[in-house]
């Protein structure tokens, strides 16, 4: 450390995660009058978020509304899969070199997805209606993972001062 600095004495705030740095900083915030909160939703919000160490906040889960959205999400992925998998099947039947560049060539496949004729239309619809379906898929595919990931695969933490190495 520099020896200018040794001149100085450091601020240290407490170690407390719930320390109020805003108000060490700014000593007449603490002279502001909070206003009571109202009863109902107000009045709990304001207790919940007056709680450092989050030991008061309980909130429902909705476990089977989210396994109920999980399954919904999942039939329209299977559904999406199926027409993928029809398509795959004509792809190989019809073997044209559009269809196999296509189906190696992200960049090719794009072009001919989105190439327009004169009037609008697309020059060859059925990549247009491939593409749209990957689109689909990839979109579908996002919702449900973030929805499982949200409900499902974060495990709650153990309690303070519960073994985990012991099962009850």
């Amino acid at each position: 450390m520099a020896e200018w600095l040794r001149a100085f004495p450091l601020f240290t705030p407490p170690h407390n995660p719930a320390y109020d740095f805003a108000a060490d900083m700014n000593p007449s915030i603490n002279s502001l009058d909070k206003p009571i909160p109202i009863q109902g939703f107000p009045r709990v919000a304001d207790k919940i978020a007056q709680d450092p160490d989050n030991t008061s906040t309980i909130f429902r889960r909705f476990d089977r509304l989210s396994a109920r959205n999980l399954l919904f999400l999942e039939a329209q992925l299977a559904e999406l899969e199926a027409r993928q998998n029809k398509s795959d099947e004509q792809d190989l039947i019809a073997a044209s070199l559009t269809t196999i560049e296509c189906h190696s060539d992200w960049r090719k496949f794009e072009a001919y997805a989105t190439e327009r004729n004169g009037d609008g239309s697309f020059t060859k619809p059925e990549q247009a209606a491939k593409m749209e379906l990957a689109l689909e898929i990839k979109e579908k595919l996002n919702e449900y993972r973030k929805s499982k990931y949200m409900d499902f695969d974060r495990k709650p933490l153990p309690r303070i001062g519960h073994d985990i190495t012991t099962k009850n």
